[in-house]
């Protein structure tokens, strides 16, 4: 003896109707969000003769400012506006450098034959916001 399942039980039209949900709820959001910004009417700024105002939001809030004991990828965003790294990508997701004034190599020296020490060359005229030269001495610290 066979059971004839209800429509609703089929996965097929259980999953559309699920995803037809999940888009019908994000437009929901995306207009109650946007809502208020269009019923005040508020242009794109100019920039010229005003104040421009920068709104950023994150999916979480960062777990720490600090980067010795943060994990959170909202974190890891802060960090990249405060700080500069040795290395980094840059926009277009390719290896850069950004303290380092180069990419260690064998070829250069940076690496030793065995892999076991690089040697970092960093940037000369970097300072602290107190003033003082970032050193070597620094970058092995943190």
């Amino acid at each position: 003896m066979s059971a004839v399942l209800p429509d609703s039980f089929r996965p097929r039209r259980r999953k559309r109707r699920l995803v037809i949900v999940a888009l019908l709820a994000a437009a929901t959001m995306l207009c109650a969000t946007m809502g208020p910004a269009w019923a005040a009417g508020e242009s794109s700024p100019s920039g010229v003769g005003g104040r421009v105002v920068l709104r950023a939001g994150w999916l979480m809030e960062p777990d720490n400012l600090n980067p010795f004991i943060g994990y959170n990828g909202s974190s890891y965003e802060i960090w990249s506006l405060q700080y500069d790294y040795l290395f980094a990508r840059n926009p277009d997701g390719t290896p850069g450098i950004q303290l380092a004034t180069e990419w260690p190599t064998t070829d250069n020296g940076g690496i030793s034959p065995d892999g076991r020490v690089w040697t970092v060359k960093i940037r000369s005229g970097v300072k602290w916001q107190d003033g003082e030269p970032l050193t070597a001495e620094d970058v092995a610290f943190s």
